[in-house]
């Protein structure tokens, strides 16, 4: 089974507008014009990553049974890197982009939403700094800032291989 994508990235979205309090919140390239309100752009900027070595698992159904197909499953733990970017007007006190990641990244450890993603199969090891990037925009300063968040992710792949054709049983007596 691949990384079922849609809800992994379904998982990311639901936390970050929980935790950060943003409504408006969308994943990077998107083919939209610039908004002249508070907005977040989420992008997986690195993985997956193998970590470590993958362990596999021979698993059979009925091994006694003629016809029965050997599946081997491979686990193997990956890492990924999302970035997070949020862009306001307001460069002072509570409401800048630097205020919103705050909240994500603090967000992020609460016990109901750690669970939601890692019912999705995320888990979360660190938030790494916020980063301010405020700059000119056309005639004003936008505040923008960004914080990177790894998660660990498990992998999984099967492979059938063959049926089981015949069983024999040997006993020997001494």
């Amino acid at each position: 089974m691949a990384l079922a994508w849609a809800t992994l990235e379904d998982a990311i979205y639901t936390w970050f507008v929980a935790a950060s309090g943003l409504s408006r919140v969308y994943w990077a390239e998107q083919n939209v014009p610039q908004r002249d309100e508070t907005f977040a752009v989420l992008k997986i900027i690195a993985g997956p990553i193998q970590v470590g070595t993958a362990d596999q698992v021979a698993l059979t159904t009925n091994l006694a049974a003629p016809g029965a197909e050997v599946v081997h499953t491979v686990h193997g733990d990956r890492e990924m890197t999302l970035n997070c970017q949020v862009v306001s007007r307001t460069i002072t006190s509570a409401n800048t982009a630097r205020d919103y990641l705050s909240k994500a990244q603090t967000g992020l450890f609460l016990p109901t939403r750690r669970a939601a993603l890692q019912t999705a199969g995320w888990a979360p090891i660190d938030a790494g700094a916020i980063t301010d990037l405020t700059a000119l925009m056309g005639p004003d300063f936008h505040s923008r800032a960004s914080m990177d968040v790894r998660f660990r992710i498990r992998d999984t792949a099967t492979e059938s291989t063959g049926y089981i054709a015949t069983v024999d049983f040997a006993i020997a007596v001494s």
